[in-house]
C-alpha cells in the first residue's frame, strides 16, 4: 500500500531518483533523502526560486525553474540555477542520460547535459507541456490535442520524429505527473469508446427509418444486429478547433439478407415489424461501445 515516507514537507513539486537518494522541489530549496525516507534534508540546495521539474543525469541533479534549467553535482556542491538560460514551462524536465529536456511555452527543448548544441524545440506545435519523461528511445509527455475531451499521453522519438499526441488515451481531464522505466511492457490497453446518444426517430413508408445518433468523438458506427440494411450520413466534419459533439444520421431498411426477407414478410402481412437495434460506436483506436435502440419499420405510415 502506498506510504507516506517524507513527511511536513511545503508544497513539493517534482521527484527525482538515483540508486540511493529521492529528490523533491519546494518554494526556494531542493530537498533530499534516502529512499526510505530516512536522513530527510529540506534545504538540500536552498537560495533557488522555485525548482520543480527534477531529473538525475550522470553526477548532477537538473531542475527547471522560471526562464532557466539549473544543476548541481549529487552531494549539493557547485549550484548553478542559471546553468542553461532558456524559456521553461512548470515542471517538465527529463533525461535520456545523454540529453536534457523540458517544456517551453508550445514545445520541448533539447540539449547535452554540459549545456552544449542546445537545439530549441526538437517538438513544436504544442501547448505549454506540464509533465515530461524519457527513456532510451522515446520522449513521453502529458497533452491534450485539439478538438480532444480528455488528456492524453503523447509520445515521439528523441529526436522529434514520429510524433503521436494520442498515444496512451485517457478518461482523465489533466495528469499530475508522469514516469517511465525501461521494462519491456505490451501496448497500452484500449480504452471503451464513449457512449452516444439515440436522438428522435423518423418513419417513412415501405419500412424505412432514419435514426438520429449524437456522436461525442469521429469514429465509425454501425449496426451490428439483426442484419438489416443501414448507411450513415456524417454531414460535414468538425472543424480541428471546435469541441462538442456531433449529429448523425443512421438510415435503416430491411436489406436482403435473411432476416431482411423475414422483416419484409411481417411488413406485408402485419403492415409493421418491430426491431431492436445494437449499435456500435468506435473511435478510433479504441474498443467500441454499443447502445440499443428498439424501433418500428412500418409499411404504410398511419394516416393523419
Amino acid at each position: 500500500m502506498p506510504q507516506t515516507i517524507v513527511s511536513g514537507q511545503y508544497l513539493p513539486c517534482g521527484i527525482a531518483v538515483d540508486d540511493d537518494r529521492l529528490y523533491w522541489g519546494s518554494p526556494g530549496a531542493i530537498g533530499r533523502a534516502n529512499l526510505d525516507g530516512s536522513d530527510a534534508n529540506a534545504q538540500f540546495i536552498s537560495g533557488l526560486s522555485y525548482p520543480c521539474g527534477l531529473a538525475v543525469a550522470g553526477d548532477h541533479l537538473y531542475w527547471t525553474e522560471r526562464g532557466a534549467v539549473g544543476r548541481a553535482r549529487l552531494d549539493g556542491s557547485q549550484p548553478e540555477p542559471g546553468f542553461i538560460s532558456t524559456p521553461t514551462s512548470s515542471c517538465a524536465l527529463a533525461s535520456d542520460g545523454r540529453h536534457l529536456f523540458w517544456g517551453t511555452g508550445s514545445g520541448i527543448a533539447r540539449a547535452d547535459l554540459d549545456g552544449g548544441n542546445l537545439s530549441g524545440e526538437v517538438v513544436s506545435g504544442l501547448g505549454a507541456v506540464e509533465n515530461l519523461a524519457a527513456d532510451g528511445a522515446y520522449l513521453y509527455w502529458s497533452d491534450a490535442p485539439p478538438g480532444a475531451l480528455r488528456a492524453t499521453i503523447a509520445r515521439s522519438r528523441l529526436d522529434g520524429t514520429e510524433v503521436n499526441r494520442s498515444w496512451v488515451a485517457t478518461d482523465l481531464w489533466k495528469l499530475q505527473g508522469l514516469a517511465v522505466d525501461a521494462r519491456p511492457t505490451p501496448p497500452p490497453l484500449p480504452l471503451p469508446s464513449l457512449p452516444i446518444q439515440i436522438g428522435e426517430v423518423r418513419y417513412t413508408e415501405n419500412g424505412r427509418a432514419t435514426v438520429f445518433v449524437t456522436v461525442p468523438e469521429p469514429g465509425e458506427l454501425s449496426v451490428t444486429s439483426p442484419k438489416v440494411g443501414w448507411k450513415v450520413r456524417t454531414g460535414p466534419p468538425r472543424p480541428w478547433n471546435v469541441l462538442g459533439s456531433m449529429r448523425w444520421r443512421l438510415k435503416i431498411w430491411p436489406g436482403s439478407s435473411g432476416a431482411g426477407k423475414r422483416i419484409r414478410a411481417r411488413l406485408d402481412k402485419r403492415g409493421r415489424a418491430a426491431l431492436a437495434l445494437r449499435i456500435n460506436f468506435t473511435e478510433e483506436g479504441q474498443l467500441p461501445s454499443q447502445k440499443v435502440k428498439r424501433i418500428v419499420l412500418r409499411q404504410r405510415l398511419p394516416s393523419r
